[in-house]
């Protein structure tokens, strides 16, 4: 909670205590504290529903302060529930905190700007219009010597209440975001410099590439220009110019009707109870293939490879942001979840791109019918894989034959790889896991940085070295 909010709920529930124990001097000087504290709350910190039953607090302490004639049992009943409601809020200001993202540790100043494309060479599969072509919008991150000073809102433009929606919650429950202030402003001049690395980010199935907001910002402080594909249909929002593209559940019913759970089930079975590394592999491909995800990690890698295309045209158009700032030999992908499958696969069909990481996603599609060379990291949630089921142990080992790392974070869930640990302290809302939220953007960061400072920006680096060490022993990383 922050300082007013916590001061209004102290005083009024000392208010209701002291009018219980009948503190007349403490009545008076706790009932004018906080009906002080309230306006300056209103003030400098903004209203939102987890301090609602607080508010009703505040009026029901008016209500007793007030010399009216009550009988003694509206009186108990008013200050019972005046003590509950102060109760109530204190809880759900704790569940739903207003979101503090910690300081950059870049040189820069982030500047942010959303792109809008549309790719004439490809018709969109999933609306029913075969008219359509394929539209993204992309949020872009970027390095600027400007300092800050209307910082940008978290999940502002309708983001939030989509997510909320789609995942089957009220649209309101994170109104709330709109009170984070980013270390991010919309426009600011990029830096002087005609040679920045790129990293193009895929984002998870029904998430949007502002889920991964305090990573982008970390990264654009470093001189990285983060491009975060928002994939249309996909995505709960995307806002495409004037207009809202949700997405279609008729399409999602679709792909789920396709999919033969028997087939599956029995063929990782077999998986499981093979000892033959060759048979093994088989029975995987005949897996993939079987699944019915292929369409969308295809489009999802078309979308970065056609984002790749539009940097070179980004790059001579002088009214465009990009216009001579991009280091075209210095591309890098970053994925999460499905994203993180669509990043493997677009690794093996581009060979512009120099190094790929794959944030715990598991590697449907087509990447099994390839090999690749790229550098890459698959980064992993916590789980006891001796039971879990993924496909990416036995693909990338025989798939990837560049520099690649796997890397489990202890105590990790699968959403801790975006922003998801910093909105509540109750894991089992957020699918993430135990470990403090700040540690985790810690690791997450430093790995990626690393990772991409190595093999985009040329570095002497040694991965492995770096973090076998004892500051990362809440890692496990193996490479070869």
């Amino acid at each position: 909670m922050r300082i007013l909010e916590t001061l209004l709920v102290i005083s009024t529930f000392s208010f209701f205590v002291s009018y219980f124990l009948k503190l007349e001097n403490a009545i008076k000087w706790l009932f004018y504290f906080g009906l002080i504290t309230l306006i300056l709350h209103v003030l400098f910190n903004g209203i939102r529903w987890q301090m609602a039953f607080a508010y009703i607090s505040v009026l029901l302490s008016i209500l007793l302060f007030l010399k009216l004639p009550k009988p003694k049992w509206l009186k108990k009943t008013i200050s019972v529930f005046g003590t509950i409601f102060i109760v109530i809020s204190t809880t759900f200001s704790i569940i739903f905190p207003v979101i503090k993202f910690p300081e950059l540790t870049g040189e820069y100043s982030v500047g942010t700007k959303t792109l809008f494309l549309e790719d004439q060479s490809r018709f969109e599969e999933i609306t029913a219009n075969p008219d359509d072509k394929r539209r993204l919008a992309i949020k872009i991150w970027y390095p600027s010597n400007t300092k800050i000073t209307n910082p940008s809102k978290y999940l502002s433009g309708g983001f939030a209440e989509s997510f909320a929606v789609s995942k089957g919650l009220p649209g309101f429950i994170f109104s709330h975001f709109d009170l984070t202030k980013m270390h991010s402003e919309e426009n600011l001049p990029i830096i002087n410099d005609s040679n920045l690395p790129v990293i193009v980010l895929s984002h998870g199935y029904l998430w949007n590439a502002e889920l991964y907001s305090s990573l982008s910002e970390e990264l654009a402080s470093h001189g990285f220009i983060v491009l975060g594909i928002e994939h249309a249909y996909e995505a709960p929002l995307v806002n495409w110019k004037e207009d809202k593209i949700y997405p279609i559940q008729s399409y999602f019913e679709e792909v789920n009707a396709r999919m033969d759970f028997d087939k599956y089930n029995k063929i990782e079975k077999e998986i499981k109870s093979s000892e033959d590394s060759a048979l093994k592999f088989d029975l995987m491909k005949s897996l993939m293939h079987l699944l019915p995800y292929t369409p969308s990690v295809n489009r999802w890698a078309q979308d970065i490879t056609f984002v790749i295309d539009e940097l070179a045209r980004l790059n001579r158009n002088s009214d465009c942001l990009l216009y001579k700032k991009v280091d075209a030999s210095k591309i890098g992908l970053l994925g999460h979840s499905f994203g993180g499958g669509a990043v493997g696969q677009a690794c093996a069909y581009d060979d512009r791109i120099k190094a790929g990481i794959n944030m715990d996603g598991a590697q449907w599609g087509r990447l099994i019918d390839t090999t690749f060379n790229t550098p890459f990291m698959a980064m992993y949630a916590d789980r006891d894989y001796s039971t879990f089921f993924s496909p990416n142990f036995l693909i990338y080992s025989q798939v990837a034959k560049g520099d690649f790392y796997e890397v489990i974070i202890k105590n990790s869930g699968h959403a801790n790889f975006g922003d998801l640990s910093y909105w509540t302290p109750l894991h089992q809302l957020t699918e993430t896991g135990t470990i403090d939220s700040e540690r985790m953007n810690f690791l997450t960061s430093k790995l990626i940085l690393t990772f991409f400072e190595k093999y985009i920006n040329n570095k002497e680096i040694d991965i492995t070295q770096e973090f076998n060490q004892v500051d990362y022993s809440d890692i496990v990383l193996r490479g070869k």
